[in-house]
């Protein structure tokens, strides 16, 4: 997560958006709490725990806390993305707040288990409520969700960071090496379009200018991303 929203709201502001990034705050617990949920969207057990009243209660009482700060910070005409199952329990007072709502969840399943499901009927009563929803694949739609409000995004990079660039076979052989791999072939020619060796003085020349109200986009005075302090893995 870090990864991918550092340098876009680095363009994004570089090109005159007021856009910013809070981060949400949770004890051990939610986090293994939180951990589990990402584990069964991807349709693995993860630690074997349940997902039942208990950990609802858990859930709701660490994101309450975050809602009440989060509340303070927000403005009607704001948009917000919450991103992930870490945030999704945030939908409801961020619109009371006046807020546009956009949940975006990275993770899932193309094909569904009984496992996946019951991530969804966690989270669903908190996401449904949202004005938009951001899936990275379509097959990672849930049952019970709007088809009308689900929008499919790849996830983003950072087209200027080091490990996106072009590197020769002579770099690649070295990198394989230094890890004590076996030497590597020579490798294909990049399938992403080539850039450019031009590389930016700041993040913000990248953009240009930001579309108005005639693009078709939402208009909005800011928007904030939410996201938890990392991003679980498998």
């Amino acid at each position: 997560m870090v990864e991918l929203l550092r340098p876009l709201l680095g363009y994004a502001r570089g090109g005159g958006a007021d856009a910013r990034w809070v981060v949400i705050s949770g004890d051990a617990q939610f986090f293994t709490l939180t951990k589990r949920i990402h584990n069964h969207l991807h349709g693995v057990d993860g630690d074997g725990g349940g997902l039942g009243e208990d950990q609802r209660t858990l859930y709701e009482g660490a994101l309450e806390r975050n809602a009440s700060e989060l509340s303070g910070l927000v403005r009607p005409r704001d948009v917000v993305i919450l991103h992930d199952p870490q945030t999704a329990g945030l939908v409801r007072s961020v619109l009371e707040a006046g807020a546009t709502v956009i949940w975006r969840c990275h993770v899932g399943l193309d094909v569904a288990n009984d496992i996946a499901r019951e991530a969804w009927s966690f989270l669903r009563s908190y996401v449904t409520e949202a004005d938009a929803y951001v899936l990275s694949r379509a097959m990672f739609a849930w049952e019970g969700l709007e088809r009308e409000r689900i929008a499919v995004i790849q996830p983003s990079i950072d087209a200027f960071a080091t490990k996106n660039a072009d590197q020769t076979a002579e770099q690649s052989t070295a990198i394989l090496a230094r890890a004590a791999s076996s030497p590597a072939p020579r490798p294909p020619p990049p399938l992403r379009p080539r850039l450019g060796d031009r590389q930016p003085e700041a993040l913000g020349e990248a953009l240009d200018q930001i579309v108005d109200g005639e693009s078709g986009l939402l208009v909005a005075d800011r928007a904030i991303c939410v996201s938890s302090a990392s991003s679980p893995r498998r």
